[in-house]
């Protein structure tokens, strides 16, 4: 059966390989659980996927 610390030392080489490969490392305590997203994040690609959709909203809602 394994350890904790082989199931700790499994995922650590897990997460490295991601980050090597481009992804990046999120701070655990700005994950939405309920929306299972950095908010952060999904606003950034909605502003940069469609800028004018995005211009469009600011204008009507103000910015985010």
């Amino acid at each position: 059966m394994a350890s904790r610390t082989d199931e700790k030392t499994f995922q650590n080489n897990i997460i490295n390989q991601m980050l090597a490969h481009g992804w990046q490392l999120g701070d655990s305590g700005q994950y939405d659980r309920e929306r299972v997203l950095y908010p952060e994040d999904a606003i950034a690609f909605a502003k940069t996927a469609n800028v004018g959709a995005w211009k469009k909203l600011e204008n009507t809602f103000g910015s985010f």
